[in-house]
């Protein structure tokens, strides 16, 4: 029997799935010609397959070393090293298929994936374009440039790449759901709706498609829909915490007698998961359900012993309690298992706040600054401690005059000022669908909006986000001057919106004092105004500076007030303490918020 004759039966026998077969003709085929790149590479694939790496390892650098010109062996290779985790092996095999066969649609496509992987997202656009300029109907890279440009926030060209995806390959279930991901971050949430369903029916099983369409599905604010479409995703994996969290913020927002009824069957029917009860910890701590709390964080910790983040939650509930010697324990016990966490060591700082122990915390939020030198938590507790301790210091990170900035947001040409804030009020009332404030938010008495604010494409919110990026870019520039601080030293080249919401106040409503952990500068605009902010003596609804949330004593106090205006914006830092002040009357206080981090 010729080889030729030989190499075509082990191929048959390959597809019809005798691959034992197939592989003991290949090996007898090496026997006579040991280096031959076909029967090689042929060998190594079933051996792959087989979960046999090593050996299909050796036979494809064998058949590289036959064939060195040959770009789909590289690339065989390289998804052998890929699967088995070696990244940076498997992106130097990619780069030489590329390399000798620049149009590749398979070896960019692949090279782009590892590169995404590893977090290097221009080169992985850059290499998923290539693929696309080789093969423009490709729908794979396509969507994947559109989930980078997604990521990048550059939602209209992200969307124009996915509709080719889905154009290319309409059964192709990743364009779709990015698709739908592209829309509903534009506000288009209809047809973001419209593009999960299609993903969901070819891909029932797929729970992040179903996250995002209940995600999509509340923002359009089809609150019953939303909850069944996050009761499927539970269902689907009944221990994604995550998903049982959002089921119970929209429960709760609108007002559902039993918000955390999916935590409590899966308590009910005896799953003790760790991740579980510690969400639902987080969760209730906010309505101080202390007992509740603490029981649910101790059988997690039966569960999961050594796990320092729920060490660390039982400790700062312990400190709340004023249980201060216990909490220190735990606190000691999170921080040795993982003393890298700059989080652990500012939730200790603050425990310490509350004991008093002023010096003690103060190391502890310095440590955590060395750690991390933008944790924005770790920078407030530092406020507290040094001004507990008299530190001078103090008035270097706490200038209220010089880093509280005030704009007036005017409207857009053509239009006069209180017609523009009268259609931008409007706007912004429609999209208040909830009944309730957040379940773990600091609002108190309101309502808070669904999704990212600015993501509305409605004529007074574009207007409204394009005014306040001017703003803002006004306060990273008049930062720079001076001398280098908390703020100047994270400015890069630009900044982003990393959330934006509004929130409506029914008399009798505040904001607890609070700080912005995820942000860099905050906000807050004013869009419409009680009559009560008019009382300069009692400062209803007026915005406060300096008070912590921790009731530190007399030196724990506002240190400065802001009376709002309508069209009034703003800025501050996001670890300065802020707040309002309840208000009496029977007006409501309309607001927007943002966070913005560098860019």
């Amino acid at each position: 029997m010729s080889a030729d004759h030989t190499l075509r039966r082990a191929a048959a026998l390959e597809a019809s799935g005798r691959s034992a077969e197939a592989a003991a003709l290949y090996r007898e085929l090496l026997g006579q010609t040991p280096s031959d790149p076909d029967v090689l590479n042929a060998l190594a694939l079933i051996e792959k397959r087989r979960g046999n790496t090593t050996e299909a390892e050796t036979l494809l650098r064998r058949a590289i070393a036959a064939a060195p010109r040959r770009p789909e062996l590289h690339n065989n290779l390289a998804n052998l090293l890929h699967a088995a985790g070696r990244l940076a092996d498997a992106e130097s095999s990619y780069r030489r298929a590329v390399a000798l066969k620049p149009d590749s649609v398979e070896a960019n496509y692949n090279l782009g994936f590892t590169l995404e992987k590893r977090g290097r997202l221009p080169e992985a656009l850059a290499a998923h374009a290539a693929a696309v300029s080789s093969n423009p109907h490709f729908a794979p890279s396509l969507t994947r440039m559109g989930a980078l440009l997604i990521d990048e926030n550059r939602l209209t060209e992200a969307l124009d790449v996915l509709e080719r995806a889905v154009a290319a390959d309409s059964g192709f279930v990743d364009a779709h759901y990015h698709c739908g991901r592209a829309l509903a971050r534009l506000g288009r949430h209809d047809e973001s709706i419209a593009r999960l369903e299609r993903a969901a029916g070819l891909a029932p099983n797929r729970i992040e498609i179903r996250i995002a369409l209940g995600n999509s599905l509340r923002d359009a604010g089809r609150v019953e829909e939303a909850l069944a479409a996050y009761r499927s995703a539970i269902e689907l994996d009944p221990r994604r915490a995550d998903v049982h969290a959002e089921y119970a913020r929209l429960a709760h927002e609108q007002g559902q007698p039993e918000p955390f009824e999916t935590f409590v069957a899966m308590r009910r029917q005896g799953t003790v998961d760790p991740d579980l009860l510690l969400m639902e910890a987080h969760l209730r701590m906010r309505g101080g359900e202390l007992d509740l709390v603490e029981q649910l964080l101790r059988d997690a910790e039966a569960a999961a012993p050594g796990r320092s983040d729920i060490c660390a939650f039982l400790g700062t509930v312990l400190a709340e309690r004023k249980r201060f010697a216990d909490a220190a324990l735990h606190f000691d016990r999170a921080i040795a298992a993982d003393p890298a966490s700059s989080f652990f060591r500012h939730q200790c700082g603050f425990a310490l706040l509350m004991a008093s122990e002023f010096a003690e915390a103060r190391r502890q939020f310095e440590h955590a600054l060395r750690i991390n030198p933008s944790e924005q938590l770790a920078l407030a507790g530092l406020l507290l401690a040094l001004r507990a301790e008299g530190d001078p210091r103090y008035l270097q990170f706490a200038d209220f005059n010089r880093f509280v900035k005030i704009y007036d947001i005017g409207a857009p040409p053509g239009i006069r000022t209180e017609e523009f804030l009268d259609g931008l009020a409007a706007e912004l009332r429609a999209a208040h669908s909830g009944r309730h404030e957040p379940l773990d938010q600091t609002l108190r008495g309101g309502t808070q909006t669904l999704g990212d604010l600015f993501s509305r494409s409605t004529p007074a919110v574009t207007a409204l986000r394009r005014a306040i990026a001017e703003k803002v870019e006004d306060y990273v520039q008049s930062m720079a001057r001076g001398v280098p601080n908390a703020v100047t030293t994270r400015r890069s080249a630009g900044f982003r919106f990393a959330g934006s919401w509004s929130c409506l106040l029914r008399p009798q409503g505040f904001h607890t004092n609070h700080i912005h952990p995820e942000g860099w500068i905050s906000s807050a605009f004013y869009a419409d105004l009680p009559a009560a902010v008019d009382n300069h003596e009692t400062h209803e609804g007026w915005f406060k500076l300096g008070e912590s949330n921790l009731g530190l004593g007399p030196g724990d106090r506002p240190e400065r007030f802001v009376k709002p205006e309508r069209g009034m914006l703003v800025l501050f830092p996001s670890f300065f303490w802020h707040g309002t002040v309840p208000f009496g009357g029977s007006d409501t206080r309309l607001t927007v918020a943002f966070d913005a981090v560098p860019a």
